[in-house]
């Protein structure tokens, strides 16, 4: 395989995203300390950073712990630089919020949908509007919209194959709301499970690079977040862990078993779950490698024994490799921040 070489302008872009995912993560830092992480010299992140310190969108806040000499001032994202506009598409209830560049939810509304989509996301035109109104966006203030969707979504042609809600695969939504949208800017589309893993990614205390995300909702979902990134595979397919064969006779889907158990849940019902989860997390890490997988979604059925007896076997199964599973932190707002953080990875370096 050839490898392409990059240009200059390409390399700036990717420095840029690698420095903020690391500022975005573990705001306030020093600089000594994000050069420590990203393995450059401070004089390389103070190169970086100085046409953002400029425009105030990266800003010099508390004086951090001093090691010797004058104590460093930490740095972190200016939370009234720029807003996202994040929208929710996943289900029927849908959720709209302006999020700002330290991946907090200024405003946010919720609308339920119905089977008829044009008129629902007419409704949901009518409430970034008022969104909008309320904190007087703006076309500086405004950096761009990332919209997350259930489906499978080809990365390359922006389409959706399927999806939760009736008929949204019929719809151009970039196109959508572009023309609702008050102001020119890009509009994102990704998958939830996708956005929802890179959220939950932001939120690992623990210095790791790879994850595994698991998504039970109306349907099973999944990611993978590689290298720090969502991982996409060729066809913008990897992590839909429920299409994966649970049994050959009949055809049987990981998918199919726990939609069974989803609509049975009993206490009979709760031991299949755990041994559907078992199979599946062993799965993906015999084969992937990586050790740490958080659940996200409906996750009232999995109690702390049940994390603690999934470790176990996994643990026992892999030659005694640690793993670490664990139950979401912020299921409810993991799509939209993790929206917000792909959203200024991508438009912040072209400012």
């Amino acid at each position: 395989m050839v490898t392409k070489i990059r240009n200059a302008s390409h390399l700036r872009t990717n420095n840029i995203r690698v420095m903020l995912k690391e500022l975005l993560k573990h705001q306030p830092i020093s600089r000594s300390e994000l050069a420590r992480k990203l393995r450059v010299s401070p004089s390389t992140i103070s190169q970086i950073l100085k046409p953002f310190m400029e425009r105030r969108i990266i800003v010099e806040t508390m004086p951090g712990t001093s090691t010797g000499g004058r104590p460093p001032l930490l740095l972190s994202m200016n939370p009234e630089s720029v807003y996202v506009l994040a929208i929710d598409l996943s289900s029927y209830q849908s959720r709209i919020a302006l999020v700002n560049p330290v991946l907090e939810i200024v405003l946010s509304e919720q609308i339920e949908l119905d089977h008829n989509i044009i008129p629902g996301l007419e409704k949901i035109s009518d409430v970034i509007l008022k969104l909008f109104e309320k904190i007087k966006i703006d076309e500086a203030s405004l950096l761009g919209v990332c919209i997350g969707i259930s489906g499978v979504l080809d990365p390359k042609t922006g389409r959706l194959s399927s999806g939760l809600i009736k008929d949204i695969e019929n719809v151009r939504l970039a196109e959508f709301f572009k023309k609702r949208i008050p102001f020119h800017k890009n509009i994102y589309i990704e998958n939830d499970a996708n956005l929802a893993a890179l959220g939950e990614f932001m939120n690992i205390e623990d210095e790791v690079d790879n994850m595994i995300y698991i998504h039970l909702g109306d349907g099973l979902g999944g990611a993978i977040v590689a290298n720090k990134n969502i991982f996409h595979g060729d066809r913008g397919y990897a992590g839909e862990i429920g299409k994966m064969v649970y049994c050959m006779k009949p055809l049987t889907t990981v998918g199919d078993v726990y939609e069974n158990i989803r609509c049975n849940m009993n206490q009979e019902s709760l031991v299949e779950f755990e041994n559907l989860l078992f199979c599946l997390i062993q799965d993906i890490i015999s084969l992937t490698d990586i050790s740490q997988v958080i659940i996200g979604g409906n996750t009232d059925p999995l109690t702390d024994e049940m994390i603690m007896r999934l470790e176990k076997r996994v643990r026992e199964f892999l030659y005694g490799f640690d793993v670490c599973i664990r139950k979401s932190k912020s299921h409810r707002n993991s799509l939209l921040t993790g929206a917000a953080q792909y959203l200024l990875e991508r438009e912040i370096p072209k400012l």
